[in-house]
């Protein structure tokens, strides 16, 4: 029983002290300064010559490069961080630490910077392209769907027999013609100093070269579409008008290369924007899809 009661009035203590027994403090450990690394990265992307800004989650210390670029230049205020970026030759990537106070811990958070080198921008989309659908483009593959398309438009109106709408369709072979072997060859330069140049192995006017050189062996090349499609003209003139010879071209609009957008053939509504085939070329739009 003694033992129950000095229990008892150690519990009646410990409402107005610390602790029975004369105990000390309690978690003084609890305010020393900590280090704390935040797992998430920010990713900024700015494009060349250019100022931008970014905001931290606290107050900044200090930034420390960890892989940093010379086409940047960072400086900080607050809780903000102010980035130039200067004119570029290809994308860059620069990685920083930014160190932040929040009471007394320090919040460590990495920064990747991309610069886009905007300049370059119409030169890499075609050669994305070119790099994303070699096989198609050199395949001549939207050339070979018109062609088909009007071989059987001539059979259905009787124009060919079946003998002849096999012979027809058997004799477009854009990958066995002398042009597709070089042609070929310029698309794998070009991919590869694609990827180079997203690296940041060459620059724009390297990748320019590269991409003149596909663009100018793929134009010999795809004559020989334009030359099959002109073939069938006498079954074909009932039902669309004569192709402009306007070779391969990289069609923004439709993120793609092909001679079926060329201005002569399209019409724009002026009061919705749509476009459209004009007269004697609506028979294209399943085929392209516009």
């Amino acid at each position: 029983m003694r033992s129950s009661k000095a229990f008892a009035s150690c519990i009646a203590v410990a409402l107005f002290a610390t602790g029975c027994g004369g105990g000390g403090g309690s978690g003084s450990g609890s305010d020393k300064p900590q280090t704390v690394r935040i797992n998430e990265k920010v990713e900024f992307s700015i494009a060349e010559d250019t100022t931008d800004s970014v905001p931290a989650r606290n107050t900044i210390d200090r930034i420390e490069p960890v892989q940093p670029s010379e086409s940047f230049t960072l400086s900080f205020t607050g809780s903000d961080i102010s980035i130039v970026a200067s004119e570029l030759e290809q994308p860059v990537l620069g990685t920083y630490d930014v160190y932040m106070s929040k009471g007394n811990d320090t919040l460590i958070q990495r920064y990747e910077i991309m610069g886009i080198n905007t300049s370059a921008q119409a030169v890499e989309s075609r050669a994305f392209n070119i790099q994303q659908n070699a096989d198609e483009i050199l395949a001549l593959s939207e050339d070979r769907k018109v062609y088909e398309y009007l071989i059987d438009l001539g059979y259905l109106r009787e124009d060919l027999t079946p003998a002849q709408r096999d012979e027809l369709i058997d004799d477009f072979d854009a990958t066995g013609q002398p042009t597709y072997a070089s042609a070929r060859s310029s698309f794998k330069q070009l991919s590869q100093a694609y990827d180079d140049y997203q690296a940041g192995i060459i620059g724009e006017s390297a990748l320019q070269s590269y991409l003149n050189t596909a663009l100018s062996e793929v134009a010999s090349h795809d004559d020989y579409g334009y030359g099959m499609i002109r073939k069938l003209d006498a079954t074909s003139s009932a039902v669309m008008s004569t192709l402009p010879n306007s070779g391969l071209e990289y069609v923004e609009s439709q993120a793609r290369f092909s001679r079926y957008f060329a201005d002569s053939m399209l019409k724009t509504d002026p009061e919705t924007g749509q476009v459209y085939y004009v007269a004697g070329f609506e028979i294209l739009t399943p085929l392209t899809g516009l």
